[in-house]
């Protein structure tokens, strides 16, 4: 079988060779400038945060008294002066190298399981670890590590989930927790909040709530911005929760005993029918 003519010619291939060369050289920078272009992480949420924010009258509350300061730190989010610290590493499952490691080198911390009550709860989804760049007075060496963890369900002695009619029993909707490495020490703890803990059997998205830790005037804070619903409720009836656990400057209040929880309310005009903030927060997990 007779060959095509441009597997005869070696110049005609060395010509195609060329042309596809340069369409590379082409493409290449579009395709980067097309990545540089993607919101980051902390782009991203940051601007679910400002829009939550937005729009909604929030009340302080629990922990704002006096009120004033609670009021300057929530001025500060409307006005975008914080920054959201992105997570080095996120998992579906409690894999991260990081979180391994930790366990490996502190076999009593174990930030992805909560024992209560005799009972062990273990968390499901939505793993996350961060690294903060923050001024250490302890052992030279060590780390600061956040750990994010979230939907807490109780196990049985085999390691499963323990089996209910009801599905499985949970604790809580998810912890962040400040740990030291390798001295072993747990600095601080904050609730992480899940989309739909308060707002059960409506469709919660993405841009619908927050659970993120932020700096904030050379802070370590975790927000919490969740929605509060009757079942099937409408979205522009939905009420809000903004919790703000202020960590410290180390991220280590707990250990300092300093740990300062301000909470804020937001009702809209048109208020849920049938349901109550109380009601709502009692509901089963």
């Amino acid at each position: 079988m007779e060959r095509p003519s441009e597997y005869r010619d070696p110049r005609q291939r060395r010509w195609r060779l060329r042309v596809a060369i340069a369409a590379a050289l082409v493409a290449a920078p579009l395709a980067g400038s097309e990545a540089d272009e993607a919101p980051s992480y902390a782009e991203r949420t940051k601007t679910v945060i400002l829009g939550l924010l937005s729009g909604r009258d929030f009340a302080p509350e629990a922990g704002c008294e006096p009120a004033a300061p609670c009021m300057a730190l929530l001025a500060r989010l409307r006005a975008g002066d914080f920054a959201v610290v992105e997570p080095v590493e996120r998992s579906d499952r409690p894999d991260m190298p990081s979180y391994l490691r930790t366990r490996k080198q502190c076999p009593r911390l174990d930030p992805a399981r909560i024992t209560a009550g005799h009972r062990v709860f273990a968390a499901t989804r939505n793993f996350a670890a961060y690294r903060l760049d923050a001024p250490q007075r302890g052992r030279r060496g060590d780390e600061i590590l956040v750990f994010r963890a979230q939907h807490y369900i109780l196990f049985d002695a085999r390691g499963g989930a323990a089996a209910s009619a009801d599905g499985p029993e949970t604790l809580l909707p998810g912890t962040f927790m400040a740990v030291s490495v390798p001295s072993c020490r747990l600095l601080a703890a904050a609730r992480a909040e899940d989309g739909d803990w308060f707002a059960k059997h409506n469709v919660v998205e993405d841009g619908d709530h927050a659970s993120e830790l932020l700096r904030v005037d050379g802070r370590y804070v975790v927000l919490n911005l969740a929605p509060i619903a009757a079942p099937r409720q409408p979205k522009p009836n939905w009420w809000y929760m903004l919790e703000l656990w202020d960590l410290g400057a180390r991220a280590d209040a707990d250990l300092r005993q300093q740990r300062r929880v301000y909470s804020f309310g937001y009702k809209p005009a048109a208020l849920p029918l049938g349901v109550s903030r109380a009601a709502a927060q009692s509901s089963p997990g």
